[in-house]
């Protein structure tokens, strides 16, 4: 009996045990649950977290682009105040004060409004800023870019400066066109209205930039030709076009050309190169040195083979034909320098006979007069290199490694500066900048060689 009781306790606590491992196992159970719980309110909070934090970010990007509407309303209303303001100029006056601002500053604000965009695209003002820039603008500084041996990688840029007597080097005055593809071996071609042509020998190229609008464009490909080539830049006032001529020969063996001058010319407003015929046969060397462009002509100086005297080639752009044009009578003497250049927009000649006078005669076409007389300067100090006019008449010439300004109406040297030609043994190329709102692009047709019928 005592046996079946201590069995009968033991069933119990074996029973109690039971439970208790079961509440055990509940417990657990709940405590995972409220565990899991938990990890669902803490995902479930980041998540309100995030959301909160995105709604940040889109009520950061909503203002940001109120913010940039506000700032582009703000624009177009100074645009609207900008071209309520002219509105209520009058045009006369308005065109009085936007033909005094410089030509990047102007092809700027084409961007205000349509209005604005046509009046400061249209020819008359492009070409009456041009002139204000040639004749009137800021006269007494006159800016030269410097090109050693005419290759585009040396330009130096001066500002001149003769009522102080002073020139300045600005060297980041004018951004040169710096990534042009073998900018390193381009050579300067000629210039007019402030657009500059120059070309690339090894690659056939040739461009026009315009350094006051940072405009650059390459034109067509010209066809390679062996022996000698030059390049011409220049305005047809006829035709409104600008025009690139090149002139190709072949030297003899003892010096002097062999054979026919080929010549071609390329109209941007055509779009293409044209053979044009017509140069002087007897012509037996073509001087490389003037990049002269005046009244729509072209000119060389040259010589003539039979007589070994030098004369001039002039090429109309308009016509497209040739002419000759004898020197003044007095410059067909031994032992001068001969320059060809513009005073006045008139086709020039400066003879400096070495240590001696130096004469400036002028072509005067009208009533057929001819060559006229300018100016007589005296014997300088050392023998002289005449170089240009200025467009402002201030005479430019070189003493060995110096520039210098002649004053015509003071009779005076103005301004002389040392060390801007690097080797008096070196030819240079100096132009005169021009502040220009001028731009033409090619027109697009392929660059075929037309011929011309004579």
């Amino acid at each position: 009996m005592g046996s079946t009781k201590r069995s009968g306790d033991e069933k119990i606590m074996n029973i109690c045990s039971l439970k208790r491992a079961r509440g055990e196992i509940i417990t657990n159970i709940v405590s995972g649950k409220r565990a899991r719980g938990e990890k669902i309110r803490s995902i479930a909070s980041r998540k309100r977290a995030r959301g909160e934090i995105i709604t940040i970010i889109f009520s950061r990007k909503r203002a940001r682009g109120e913010k940039i509407r506000n700032i582009a309303s703000r624009k177009r209303a100074r645009g609207e105040t900008i071209t309520n303001i002219g509105s209520n100029i009058p045009d006369d006056v308005l065109w009085d004060i936007l033909i005094r601002l410089p030509a990047k500053t102007l092809a700027r604000m084409r961007c205000v409004s349509k209005s604005w965009n046509a009046l400061l695209s249209q020819p008359s003002f492009i070409n009456s800023h041009l002139d204000r820039s040639m004749n009137t603008y800021n006269k007494d500084d006159e800016v030269l870019l410097v090109f050693d041996d005419g290759y585009f990688d040396t330009c130096q840029t001066f500002i001149t400066r003769p009522s102080r007597s002073s020139i300045l080097q600005i060297p980041d005055l004018i951004k040169l066109p710096v990534d042009t593809p073998l900018f390193d071996s381009s050579y300067f071609i000629g210039s007019v209205n402030g657009i500059i042509c120059f070309a690339n020998y090894q690659s056939d190229d040739i461009y026009i930039w315009n350094p006051s609008l940072s405009a650059l464009t390459a034109l067509p490909s010209y066809a390679p030709d062996e022996g000698d080539l030059l390049f011409r830049f220049g305005f047809d006032p006829i035709n409104d076009d600008y025009k690139v001529v090149k002139v190709s020969f072949r030297m003899g063996e003892h010096g002097g050309i062999k054979g026919s001058v080929k010549v071609e010319v390329y109209s941007l407003r055509k779009g293409s190169w044209k053979s044009v015929p017509g140069f002087p046969s007897h012509i037996s060397m073509i001087f490389n040195k003037d990049e002269v462009c005046a009244d729509g002509h072209l000119y060389w100086l040259c010589e003539v083979d039979t007589q070994s005297r030098d004369t001039i080639v002039s090429f109309d752009l308009g016509l497209e034909t040739f002419h000759e044009i004898s020197l003044p009578q007095s410059n067909e003497v031994y032992n001068v320098e001969i320059v060809l250049g513009v005073l006045s927009k008139k086709l020039c000649v400066m003879a400096c006979i070495r240590n001696g006078d130096c004469e400036v005669w002028v072509m005067n076409d009208d009533n057929n007069i001819g060559w006229v007389k300018h100016h007589t300067f005296p014997p300088f100090d050392a023998s002289i290199i005449p170089i240009c006019f200025t467009p402002n008449n201030l005479f430019l010439f070189g003493v060995d490694d110096r520039l210098a300004l002649y004053d015509l109406d003071a009779a005076a040297v103005k301004l002389i500066t040392s060390n801007i030609l690097n080797s008096p043994d070196i030819f240079h190329k100096i132009v005169q900048y021009v502040d220009s709102l001028v731009w033409v692009l090619p027109a697009p047709k392929c660059a075929t060689i037309e011929n011309k019928q004579d």
